[in-house]
């Protein structure tokens, strides 16, 4: 696989569209509509050659709303979508998305949802089964306490491929849960035992403002400890980034995060990784 720059991760949202029900004005930095060609030169001029839109939003339509960016914008080379997983149209409504582009995974966004065990609900398996047959990946949106429902999760359904967005957000600003003894990273490590991959996103704004890479190092080299370059990607989070720095600060700081490593393992983090769970081509 030809080396490559790819963002694993960031939004695309359009606030008249109406169902981004968490976004409000008193979030002043992502208040605003955030479009293709808003992203497209800030990945150029970091040498980023493509990137996978995440849903945003609890519904189907905004999927479609993303899938339709991606044909209109080849650069967005996948698109990690929403469906209601506990519903009987769970598997149409999958299909529905992949008939129209590049729908390489969903996600659900628990990180929100008061029942941590809400994922092993009898009724989201038949299309989380139907997901891992099928080769849709799963998003895990979630909280270091959630961790132990995605290991349940992985052992129930042991072919679906699995990533942990932004590092299961833990409390940097706080520090600390980086250390062997915290449940974040135990978590963690049992995931990465069952094959899971991880998404090295989402730090910043987990962490006090003005945070730079060395408050960010323990967690990010314990996250390469127990997944390994080859199942760790990075991904801007663009643009709830904005909260906390631009693009280019990010991309900045992760390069100084990764200068220990061989270039061959950069590579990994940086785009090969991400290519090869989402299935891209070269």
């Amino acid at each position: 696989m030809t080396h490559r720059r790819i963002d694993s991760h960031q939004h695309f949202w359009r606030r008249a569209r109406g169902d981004y029900h968490w976004l409000t004005p008193s979030m002043t930095a992502l208040w605003n509509d955030f479009e293709p060609d808003q992203l497209r030169p800030q990945l150029l001029a970091r040498g980023i050659s493509g990137c996978i839109a995440v849903q945003a939003a609890e519904s189907v339509e905004e999927s479609l709303f993303l899938l339709e960016l991606a044909r209109q914008h080849p650069w967005i080379e996948g698109v990690v979508g929403w469906v209601d997983l506990r519903s009987t149209g769970a598997v149409a409504d999958i299909m529905r998305l992949r008939e129209r582009g590049p729908l390489v995974g969903v996600r659900p966004m628990l990180q929100d949802l008061a029942d941590d065990r809400w994922i092993l609900d009898a009724r989201c398996q038949p299309a989380l089964a139907w997901m891992a047959a099928h080769g849709i990946r799963f998003d895990a949106l979630i909280r270091p306490h959630q961790l132990g429902a995605i290991a349940r999760l992985m052992d129930r359904h042991p072919t679906l491929r699995v990533v942990v967005d932004h590092m299961a957000k833990p409390s940097i600003a706080l520090g600390g849960e980086w250390t062997e003894a915290g449940p974040w990273l135990r978590g963690l490590k049992s995931l990465a035992q069952r094959g899971a991959y991880v998404k090295l996103s989402g730090a910043l704004t987990e962490a006090r403002p003005g945070a730079g890479a060395r408050e960010l190092r323990p967690f990010v080299d314990s996250v390469l400890d127990a997944f390994g370059p080859s199942r760790t990607m990075w991904g801007s989070d663009w643009p709830v980034v904005l909260g906390a720095a631009n693009y280019a600060h990010w991309d900045l700081i992760t390069q100084e995060l990764l200068l220990g490593l061989r270039a061959s393992d950069r590579e990994q983090v940086l785009g090969t990784s991400c290519a090869r769970f989402y299935g891209l081509g070269d």
